[in-house]
């Protein structure tokens, strides 16, 4: 087994070359190095073997549902019509309240736009060559956590630009996939403080620590996908 990198549309990707006998992928525990994580030792257990392929049937069969929608950016587009539906529903408003939410809204399909562009030239190229080396076994497969209800089972997927983690959830047993993207432009907003309201706060913060709140590390913890 012998380890290189290769250039793809301009982008550096660590690969594996893999004989004609190979047939498995690397999976291996991670040990964190910087921001990411590397291989530090094979995983040897083969009932958390098993869990991880399992992991990665999950992880391919999203895609593959979902290919059109990620390919065509159809899911930036509709982030972006949503908030012009906005913006002129809202057009003619007056008050300050309304006045910061439309330029709010505005830099929103600003950094939308940016992303979208983004994704179609980086992100994407780079989350299919994930799913084609994976599919030839030439990329690790790192792995953290435990297979069982106290802790969840983690993989994670590196390219240069996008990191994959697939998660089996502690307890629920459910399966959610995460993807980082670097190099993100974003921006800093200043608000108004909307929601001073005692009345209205408390509800909302039950409501999120009941459908998203956790335990990680023994702190507290919360993980959403909502706006």
């Amino acid at each position: 087994m012998i380890s290189g990198n290769r250039q793809n549309n301009g982008l550096e990707v660590k690969t594996r070359s893999v004989g004609l006998g190979a047939a498995k992928p690397r999976i291996c525990w991670g040990v964190r190095r910087g921001r990411r994580l590397v291989c530090k030792e094979p995983v040897t257990d083969e009932a958390i073997i098993e869990e991880v392929k399992r992991l990665i049937e999950e992880l391919k069969g999203r895609i593959e549902r979902h290919k059109d929608r990620l390919e065509s950016a159809a899911f930036i587009d509709e982030l972006i019509g949503l908030l012009e539906r906005w913006l002129g529903k809202h057009e003619n408003e007056k008050g300050r309240k309304i006045k910061e939410a439309r330029r709010l809204a505005r830099k929103m399909i600003e950094l939308l736009r940016k992303f979208r562009e983004r994704w179609v030239e980086v992100y994407w190229r780079q989350l299919l060559e994930l799913m084609e080396l994976l599919e030839k076994n030439a990329i690790d497969v790192i792995v953290t956590g435990e297979n069982n209800n106290d802790k969840s089972l983690t993989i994670r997927l590196y390219n240069k630009d996008v990191a994959v983690e697939v998660d089996k959830v502690a307890k629920s047993g459910n399966i959610t996939i995460n993807l980082t993207l670097s190099e993100l432009e974003g921006d800093d907003v200043k608000v108004l403080n909307t929601f001073n309201d005692k009345k209205v706060m408390e509800p909302l913060q039950r409501g999120w620590e009941l459908t998203d709140g956790g335990v990680i590390n023994d702190h507290p913890a919360m993980n959403t996908a909502q706006p």
